[in-house]
């Protein structure tokens, strides 16, 4: 028996300090990933943007993705159509509504890609329609700012998010991208064909007004390449980093007391 005692003890002592190496390894690497994660250390932006092409890559595989509400909802598109407009009371306003669309809606309308944008009736029967023509986003690019992007396509990765109509007929619709940072897509004029007039992609997001003068108001973002100090009350500040990629996830916040 205490043979046996004594080939164990020495079969440990002779693997102790390989485990204990080991062990020590383990938590310095688990110590410092936790490190990397909480400050941004290297390899950080390599993981990060790895992290973040992956998610893009496996999302652009998906020939399905279009991005149009039913996608989002349990209701089929015969029966989306006939719940678009629902009148809950009596009102007195012969108004007409003045709707967003996008890639695949309203195709009963505009069958080829779907509408931009629609003018329905109370009734719900069509006054207007804006086809939605992604093709036409590259070729008439007026100004073009850089982004974060992986197999772009602006059919299946634009949506129409906000809509402003001009005294004559045309729209001023600004754009979401799905996969790209940042993700405002933009803003162009398009006529009452949904011709682009004009396509600056520059970021802007959001819903657009046009004021009485007939200027166009919209919100859009500006990347810089340093650090924002943003002073919130006395003896505080916010800080954001952000690297010149412009990709979101990588900002990072600290607050100073």
């Amino acid at each position: 028996m205490s043979a046996l005692v004594r080939r164990v003890g020495g079969s440990i002592a002779r693997h102790l300090p390989a485990v204990l190496f080991i062990w020590a390894f383990g938590f310095c690497a688990f110590f410092y990933g936790y490190l990397v994660g909480d400050n941004h250390w290297f390899p950080y932006q390599a993981l990060d943007s790895a992290r973040v092409a992956a998610w893009m890559i496996h999302f652009k595989m998906d020939n399905g993705r279009i991005r149009e509400m039913g996608a989002f909802t349990d209701i089929e598109p015969g029966e989306g159509r006939a719940q678009r407009i629902v009148a809950e009371q009596e009102v007195r306003d012969d108004a007409d509504f003045l709707l967003t669309g996008g890639e695949g809606q309203y195709l009963e309308y505009c069958p080829e890609h779907g509408c931009a944008a629609v003018i329905l009736r109370r009734d719900g029967s069509l006054v207007h329609a804006y086809p939605y023509r992604p093709d036409e986003l590259s070729t008439k690019r007026t100004m073009e700012l850089p982004y974060q992007e992986i197999m772009h396509d602006d059919a299946k990765d634009t949506a129409v998010f906000g809509i402003a109509q001009l005294p004559h007929g045309d729209l001023v619709v600004v754009y979401d991208y799905q996969g790209t940072s940042p993700t405002g897509g933009g803003i162009s004029r398009i006529d009452k064909n949904g011709h682009i007039v004009w396509y600056r992609r520059d970021y802007s997001d959001h819903w657009p007004t046009v004021t009485e003068a007939g200027e166009i108001l919209v919100v859009s973002h500006t990347i810089e390449d340093e650090e924002i100090t943003i002073k919130l009350a006395r003896k505080q500040s916010f800080t954001l980093a952000c690297p010149c990629s412009a990709t979101s996830s990588a900002c990072s916040t600290s607050t100073a007391m």
